[in-house]
């Protein structure tokens, strides 16, 4: 057993122990991910991937479209529609194709 001693604040102390006594950290043994784990990080990243586009796709249409119906014009309704098949449409169908989990 150690030899506690009251401190200044009448708090009991630990005595201080020499260097040659301190305890080290233990080393943490270090593991490599299995090939589960990274494909299921894969995974879950491809599918954060195609979210995040198809949240990019739709902030990109309501721009369009709120800029269109602001000052509708028919240059900005036709670049607005061409806007939802060129890029929106094909998002849907990523995530529609890819972006569900199982």
């Amino acid at each position: 057993m150690s030899e506690t001693t009251p401190g200044a604040n009448g708090v009991m102390q630990q005595p201080a122990m020499p260097a040659q006594q301190a305890q080290q950290p233990r080393p943490v043994p270090q593991r490599m991910p299995t090939a589960s784990y990274l494909g299921a990080i894969n995974a879950a990243m491809e599918i954060a991937a195609t979210r995040f586009l198809g949240l990019l796709g739709v902030l990109g249409a309501l721009l369009f479209f709120g800029y269109a119906i602001y000052d509708p014009t028919t240059l900005r309704t036709y670049t607005a529609v061409a806007y939802s098949f060129v890029v929106l449409w094909p998002l849907v169908y990523l995530y529609l194709s890819k972006g569900q989990p199982g």
